[in-house]
């Protein structure tokens, strides 16, 4: 299964909750997993699946992630 680690994509993912007033702990929350999961899963290798989640999660484009 195809994995992304990308330093840019965790800086836009917290960048985007911010701007939609939405704590990690929320997110995670939406899309069916702890808190500590989703900060592992943004630390670090992240799968696809688990990025198409967290751009539905924040009602945007998965493409908008990696802006």
């Amino acid at each position: 299964m195809k994995t992304y680690r990308n330093n840019e994509l965790k800086k836009r993912i917290q960048q985007i909750c911010k701007e939609k007033g939405m704590t990690q702990t929320e997110l995670a929350c939406k899309i069916g997993i702890t808190k500590a999961t989703l900060s592992d899963s943004i630390g670090g290798d992240m799968r696809i699946s688990t990025i198409e989640k967290i751009a539905k999660a924040l009602n945007v484009k998965i493409v908008e992630l990696f802006e």
